[in-house]
């Protein structure tokens, strides 16, 4: 177990995060949960949307773990998406990091993305 996988086992233990990833923003995974398996290629375009997402409102919507979700909100390198079961992830970059949580239909997605907005909060106060 590397030091990242605490921030995963930290965000799942909120409740209101049911699976997570942390990577690089090559797209390169630093710590995930198990059942979580989005491509790399998935994860390098959400990076690119959450960098630059002046038109993310008007696409198809973004693919993870092979479903497609729509953006709810993106701001300031954050990105909250739901998909049509319900569904929702947040998508936050940090300096180095993205970092990803996402829910259940059973979960409220502003909480997941408060959990996911702590982890990067700190992460980018050490520098990452």
């Amino acid at each position: 177990m590397s030091g990242w996988d605490a921030y995963i086992t930290n965000l799942i233990n909120t409740g209101f995060v049911t699976q997570a990833m942390i990577t690089g923003h090559d797209g390169n995974t630093w710590a995930k949960s198990s059942d979580f398996n989005p491509s790399q290629n998935e994860i390098k375009l959400l990076i690119a949307w959450l960098q630059k997402p002046t038109n993310a409102k008007t696409t198809d919507g973004i693919k993870l773990c092979n479903k497609t979700y729509l953006p709810v909100k993106m701001s300031n390198k954050t990105g909250i998406f739901k998909c049509n079961d319900q569904s929702s992830f947040t998508a936050k970059l940090t300096n180095q990091t993205c970092v990803i949580g996402a829910t259940n239909e059973n979960i409220i997605d502003q909480r997941c993305n408060e959990e996911v907005r702590k982890i990067c909060a700190y992460l980018k106060k050490v520098n990452f």
